[in-house]
């Protein structure tokens, strides 16, 4: 950031135009009162034997009239409500680019276990709105960042294309739901095959670092694992890509003596609940048939973490905090600037006027003089008591 300059401005500047006629009627009361003390001493001869050496003097006048009108001039200036007025050139920065690919199928809408949301999806969108509102609100990553979003379930499409728009991507995040991609399922690997689509029709974004954010329950139960070989294989030809996984669902953890922690997935059933919470019926294998058997989910953080390539890309959705601070730093990292522009800032000043106003009223009246009669009390006193 560079100041290119400040200077001082009115907000409501048309009031300083009553200055004028304020400093008027000061010249004309310290006239009036200078003439009419003049003339009272001119007509009595006993007053101006008494008053000869305190008669007014009228250099002192302009002197008070100079004081006077500069204070009002003050006064006037504070009442039209100055602004401090800065001009800024600040860095815009860009070049990062922020791919959610987000889990839509059954499996996210039916399992109820993530509390305080009332299912997977609510959570895996509440990831995507705390994102946009730190990109948004936090001060350190200020710049103009693109964001897209992939919903997938047994197929993929880019919902969202890459966009620097806060308000399109907030507006794709409340849309997209269980029914955006109609293919049931969980597959893993559409999304990254639509993310190779979309670098290969932005060959200009080679060279912006990409960051992937995959969050889903896993898919297990679909063998989705076998799509890890073809997953790494896409991200190793995507160049300037890291990909980040959250896990959602539920989680038992056991804690050994030694202090070793043992994860393990919890199976919970698919329900279809209705507006209010409530709970309707179990989802089937056949909704055709009634005695079908119950479908259920659990979350699958081993393909997870293969998927993310490293443990420490895998978040579990309870620490979304995590993720958010690993993409504001990963964000800071690969920045660059694009350009730069020049901001206006505009901050109340009053002080500026109300300073020199207290200092010139406090001479002007007589207050210098007290204050240095108050210092010196006690020296006098003093004095006296030693004499």
């Amino acid at each position: 950031m560079e100041l290119l300059g400040f200077d001082i401005v009115f907000q409501h500047w048309e009031r300083l135009w009553a200055i004028l006629p304020a400093v008027a009627l000061v010249g004309a009361l310290l006239a009036s009162d200078f003439f009419g003390t003049r003339g009272i001493l001119a007509k009595s001869a006993w007053l101006r034997l008494q008053t000869d050496k305190t008669r007014p003097s009228w250099k002192q006048y302009i002197r008070n009239f100079v004081a006077l009108s500069f204070l009002v001039s003050l006064l006037f200036a504070v009442w039209a409500e100055p602004l401090w007025r800065t001009i800024v050139k600040e860095p815009v920065y860009g070049k990062v680019c922020t791919i959610f690919m987000v889990d839509v199928s059954l499996s996210m809408k039916y399992a109820h276990d993530v509390p305080p949301f009332p299912d997977r999806l609510s959570a895996a969108k509440a990831v995507l709105d705390d994102f946009a509102k730190q990109t948004t609100t936090d001060p350190e990553l200020r710049g103009s960042y693109c964001r897209a979003i992939i919903p997938f379930a047994g197929s993929a499409f880019t919902y969202m294309s890459p966009s620097t728009s806060y308000e399109e991507f907030s507006a794709a995040i409340g849309n997209i739901d269980e029914t955006t991609v109609g293919d049931p399922g969980s597959n893993l690997l559409w999304p990254f095959w639509e993310y190779e689509q979309i670098m290969k029709e932005n060959p200009n974004a080679a060279a912006d670092t990409h960051v992937v954010v995959l969050i889903s329950d896993g898919g297990k139960g679909e063998e989705t694992f076998k799509d890890i070989p073809h997953i790494q294989a896409i991200v190793r030809r995507m160049p300037n890509t890291v990909v980040y996984t959250v896990g959602i669902g539920s989680v038992e953890v056991t804690k050994l003596p030694n202090g070793t922690e043992i994860r393990s997935s919890v199976k919970v059933p698919l329900e279809k609940r209705d507006q209010t919470g409530a709970f309707v019926e179990y989802a089937l294998q056949d909704p055709k048939n009634p005695k079908s058997a119950i479908l259920y989910s659990e979350l699958d953080e081993r393909v997870l973490k293969m998927v993310a390539g490293a443990d420490g890309r895998y978040i579990f959705y309870e620490n979304r905090s995590q993720l958010l601070e690993e993409l504001k730093q990963m964000i800071l990292r690969h920045r660059k600037v694009e350009e730069t522009t020049s901001h206006e800032r505009l901050n109340p000043a009053p002080e500026l006027f109300l300073l020199p106003a207290f200092v010139i009223a406090f001479f002007l009246f007589g207050y210098t003089r007290r204050l240095f009669a108050l210092v010196m009390l006690p020296f006098v006193k003093r004095r006296k008591q030693s004499t």
